[in-house]
């Protein structure tokens, strides 16, 4: 059963969503499963014009693309929202969180060591720029710690 052009999400490939039930474009698909999908489907089809064809085999094919689509459905709709989110995916994470800290703090360091220059400077000019770009420096830090404070 083809899949009705409006029930296929915006952006997405029509053709791929009625042969396949599915596109490159949808959550967890490449282009390189499209191109192969593709691929097996134009082999299916000479082999099965080639041998007279099988109305069977047709039919089988046709539930297990129904089947597949409705099975992908959900994920292209909700993009896979209700998944349980894996371990190796919390663990790249919390690696990642780990490296934004790292890179906070360490510009937290350099407003501190500008801070620092400014009140060494020898000349006035040099003690301005420094207190600017550490002021600026601090208040964007601040202002990106805590963005929800901001309505």
């Amino acid at each position: 059963m083809p899949t009705n052009s409006h029930e296929i999400p915006l952006g997405h490939s029509i053709p791929a969503h009625r042969v396949h039930g599915w596109c490159s474009h949808c959550p967890g698909r490449s282009l390189a499963e499209e191109v192969a999908a593709w691929q097996v489907d134009a082999l299916d089809r000479t082999a099965t014009t080639a041998s007279g064809g099988d109305d069977r085999d047709a039919k089988n094919e046709r539930l297990r693309t129904e089947n597949e689509r409705m099975h992908h459905e959900p994920e292209v709709m909700y993009g896979g929202a209700f998944d349980s989110p894996s371990t190796a995916g919390q663990a790249d994470l919390r690696g990642r969180v780990a490296e934004l800290e790292a890179a906070v703090q360490r510009a937290h360091r350099l407003a501190t060591r500008l801070e620092e220059f400014a009140e060494n400077a020898l000349r006035v000019d040099d003690r301005e720029l420094y207190a600017t770009i550490a002021k600026d420096l601090r208040e964007r830090l601040n202002a990106t710690a805590a963005p929800e404070a901001t309505p």
